[in-house]
């Protein structure tokens, strides 16, 4: 009986290793999105899918600390507009300009972490046949991370560049 109790108590301790919990971003994100209800919720959507995959890969630990919090801030400042969606919903329809400016900034979010995987993806020599359609700029990860700091209000510090991303 003592062996059936102890097996128990060991399961039930370690079924939280077994539940992911997303962080608070990708819940804010989960919690806006009205499902099949207008095109900002798939939008929505696309951003939550982002932010597991991008959460998933580590990408804030193969960055240097400047984009890695600059891509951060716009994480946030979707998940609070996100938020801002939601309660506007609640009182009736969201603004236009509102479902307009997630969109974009979901679209900024997507083209920069695109540029980041094929960045950290040509760094690292990965032999990808779609990398070798995709001709990257040297600067097209900051441009797209400078695209991000406009939609969020950020200013970029003075100095910053894409060449201080290194893979650890």
């Amino acid at each position: 009986m003592r062996l059936a109790a102890v097996l128990v108590a060991g399961l039930l301790a370690s079924v939280g290793a077994l539940v992911a919990v997303d962080d608070p971003v990708a819940t804010a994100l989960r919690w806006a999105v009205l499902p099949g209800r207008e095109p900002v919720d798939e939008a929505l959507s696309r951003a939550l899918d982002l932010r597991r995959r991008a959460a998933l890969a580590e990408v804030s630990q193969r960055v240097d600390a400047e984009t890695s919090a600059r891509i951060e801030r716009a994480w946030t400042s979707l998940a609070e507009l996100g938020r801002d969606l939601a309660a506007a919903r609640l009182r009736g329809a969201a603004p236009g300009w509102m479902t307009a400016r997630v969109e974009s900034h979901v679209a900024a979010l997507t083209r920069a972490h695109e540029r980041l995987d094929a960045h950290l993806a040509s760094s690292v020599r990965v032999a990808d046949p779609r990398l070798a359609e995709v001709e990257l700029a040297s600067e097209s990860l900051e441009l797209e991370v400078r695209a991000l700091d406009e939609v969020t209000g950020a200013t970029a510090a003075p100095g910053s560049s894409a060449q201080e991303i290194s893979v650890r």
